[in-house]
């Protein structure tokens, strides 16, 4: 059975992906939207015609994100911008839980035998892939609250970006200086020598990093990048 009210919220969240659409054009499309469907159910027409209809004449997400494009262009590059910064917010993030997650366990391992570079090559690993799990995660969170708040006003979607935001803030915070106070206490109970040797293994494994991560980060944006494109009259 046809729900409307299902397939407007399908329709205004599909348009909600978007950068080019602003809440206040989506608002204003949906407003139209409904309108039309009203003088179309009026003529006779069931609410699922009158639906197709409506969104037909309004037109595509497509072709609706090109013509907005074209007016909105100050509004895509700050939303651009704000991405921007996020995403150093979000490395912010991940590097300090990884820097604290790789000293806790470095620090760990010398208790079950673990000694000089190795440590330090174990502790390069553990941020490597604390850091990645870390930026998956945030990206799978950003991912489902996209969805589930597409429809949302825009007050409400501020107000949870904020304090997502001052989370990540707070969590930077604590975690970087749990990692200043982590190789105080390996200094003290290692020795300057241990500690060294573990500063070895890690440059080790940050030069392997090194050589890798630009391969595999042109890996990652070559399979983003895959996206529809407007086309071009």
């Amino acid at each position: 059975m046809f729900d409307l009210t299902n397939a407007v919220e399908n329709w205004r969240r599909e348009l909600s992906q978007s950068e080019a659409i602003a809440a206040a054009d989506l608002n204003e499309m949906e407003t139209h939207l409904r309108e039309e469907i009203e003088g179309l159910a009026g003529r006779g027409l069931t609410e699922e015609e009158a639906f197709v209809i409506a969104a037909r004449r309004l037109g595509s997400a497509g072709d609706l994100t090109c013509e907005f494009a074209k007016v909105n262009g100050a509004f895509i590059w700050q939303r651009r911008l704000f991405w921007m910064l996020a995403g150093v917010m979000l490395f912010m993030v991940a590097h300090a839980v990884a820097g604290v997650a790789a000293k806790a366990l470095s620090l760990a391992s010398t208790y079950i035998g673990l000694r000089g570079e190795r440590v330090g090559l174990l502790e390069s690993f553990i941020s490597t892939a604390v850091l990645i799990i870390t930026f998956y995660g945030v990206y799978r969170i950003l991912g489902l609250n996209r969805k589930t708040h597409a429809a949302t006003g825009p007050i409400k979607r501020s107000a949870s970006t904020a304090a997502l935001l001052i989370t990540a803030a707070v969590i930077v915070f604590v975690c970087t200086a749990a990692t200043r106070f982590v190789p105080l206490i390996q200094l003290r109970f290692l020795g300057p020598e241990e500690v060294g040797r573990m500063a070895l293994g890690a440059a080790y494994g940050w030069a392997l990093w090194a050589v890798i991560a630009p391969f595999a980060l042109a890996t990652i944006l070559i399979l983003m990048s895959r996206t529809k494109r407007c086309k071009v009259a």
